[in-house]
């Protein structure tokens, strides 16, 4: 994994990593956040999806990153928390 911060006029935090699996498997990672989260929408129950995985909030300080192998064996996913969540 690898957390990126670059500060200019606004500050931008990503984290992100690269998942090994096997084909047509899929898997669950939990990240943990010191600070609380929240949707912009401003509603928990709804995701971000995307081609190779999908990010949620389970709890207040907790990241579920979903990774499905479907296509690949190696998938890269990021978190971005300026775009994600507020």
């Amino acid at each position: 994994m690898k957390w990126k911060i670059s500060i200019g006029i606004k500050m931008l935090k990503t984290l992100s990593g690269t998942s090994l699996g096997i084909l047509n498997s899929a898997q669950n990672i939990i990240v943990y956040s010191p600070t609380e989260l929240s949707w912009e929408q401003g509603r928990k129950v709804i995701f971000h999806d995307y081609n190779d995985y999908s990010l949620k909030i389970i709890d207040d300080h907790l990241i579920r990153v979903h990774v499905r192998f479907q296509g690949s064996e190696k998938i890269d996913w990021e978190i971005n928390f300026n775009e994600s969540f507020n």
